[in-house]
């Protein structure tokens, strides 16, 4: 591509149709064109925020575009004022490159009108097939030029690019909370269990949990009994070893062949009682998570995640709350949300995660929900329910299952 050519492009709500054509053709000056509704100024932001993640990925680390935002001055621009706003800007640089994927369907007939006229090259941005589909209004740019294809550019992108393109800035309005990869080996034999017993090592599991804590929030009689009262016995030597790498990471202590619960010194303070219920996350939800983790290493088309997404700020709220992992994969080129939970959801679970699959992607962004075991006769309703629901769901794994969505 010439890179005195500005390429224009039309602002909509989806981002990545705009970002993944300039990253292919790299052009030097950006002419964003969009309608005078102040949602769609917003919108434009993202994709400068975009080309500032890019630009941390070493094959565009020199990339630092020319962005132009042009407004027409109407919050519904007709064929005939885009047609004519447009014209006049590839008038002022003799020439432009047309992307015709955003705006609305009138804006995109407006901006083709203009590429036909005066003979300039224009395509659209299908991610749904991974091509540049070139509109014959021109030079064919994808192939004249040998321009990087869409599934290469895609293959370059990662979870933070993504993020920012749909308007979400690292460190103003989300981090990510500490992971815990001491408890790695703890989480496989936690799965091993699973595998191995099933039914019998969840029973036993779910025996820690109330050992530890009998209602919602850990008590002061719960801290005396953990203190005070060893953790149930058992001769399953599988069980012991789970007990025994418990001990390593220093989450239970063993005094005379029995096991306990580390409990802090000081007494039933906040502070022992806030550790003792983060203690039963770790013994129970949280080494899933780590496990879903190595999953995702060894055996995924995912290409980046990040683990423990958490808003801050004014983005943080109960709609999109803490995010276990989120995923890229070039093949969807975009986000997947995965929840992982020990056990069947509850339902208000299910229906927190719509507005956080809205709210951190859009359209483009799928749901994964990663269950680590279900009793037989929940597992169809679980099924059922993510059908309803438009979710991918996967049992013991991050493999879905067949849903016939």
């Amino acid at each position: 591509m010439n890179p005195n050519l500005p390429l224009i492009h039309l602002v909509s709500d989806q981002t990545m149709q705009n970002l993944l054509p300039i990253l292919s053709l790299k052009p030097q000056i950006i002419l964003q064109v969009r309608s005078s509704d102040v949602r769609f100024q917003r919108k434009s932001e993202n994709l400068k925020s975009a080309l500032a993640e890019v630009r941390k990925l070493d094959s565009y680390c020199d990339y630092d575009p020319e962005i132009q935002d042009c407004k027409i001055e109407s919050k519904s621009p007709s064929i005939e004022q885009v047609r004519k706003f447009t014209g006049g800007l590839q008038a002022s640089f003799g020439g432009a490159v047309f992307n015709l994927t955003g705006g609305t369907k009138l804006m995109s007939i407006g901006a083709y009108l203009t590429a036909q006229k005066e003979n300039q090259p224009s395509f659209y941005c299908d991610t749904q097939s991974q091509q540049f589909l070139d509109q014959e209004t021109g030079l064919n740019l994808f192939k004249e030029e040998a321009a990087p294809s869409l599934k290469e550019i895609a293959k370059r992108l990662n979870v933070r690019v993504a993020l920012a393109a749909q308007g979400w800035e690292e460190g103003k309005q989300w981090t990510v909370d500490a992971s815990n990869p001491e408890l790695v080996p703890l989480s496989e034999i936690d799965h091993e269990n699973i595998e191995k017993y099933g039914a019998e090592w969840i029973s036993f599991r779910n025996q820690l949990r109330s050992h530890i804590r009998r209602g919602g929030e850990v008590t002061k009689e719960d801290y005396i009994r953990c203190q005070s009262e060893p953790l149930p016995l058992t001769n399953n030597e599988d069980f012991i070893r789970f007990f025994e790498q418990g001990v390593r990471v220093c989450l239970l202590r063993k005094t005379a062949d029995r096991y306990y619960v580390q409990v802090g010194s000081e007494g039933a303070t906040k502070t022992n009682l806030k550790s003792l219920n983060g203690l039963v996350r770790k013994l129970v939800g949280l080494l899933w998570e780590l496990k879903v983790g190595a999953l995702l290493q060894s055996e995924s088309d995912y290409t980046d995640w990040i683990s423990n997404f958490k808003p801050i700020g004014n983005s943080n709220s109960l709609d999109v709350g803490e995010t276990d992992y989120l995923a890229y994969s070039p093949k969807d080129i975009g986000l997947t949300i995965i929840s992982c939970k020990s056990s069947k959801p509850s339902l208000e679970h299910w229906e927190s995660l719509l507005s956080r699959r809205e709210r951190l992607g859009g359209i483009h962004t799928k749901t994964l929900l990663a269950i680590q075991s279900v009793e037989k006769n929940d597992k169809q309703i679980v099924l059922d329910r993510a059908k309803r629901f438009g979710y991918q769901v996967a049992f013991g794994s991050i493999h879905p299952e067949s849903l016939n969505i």
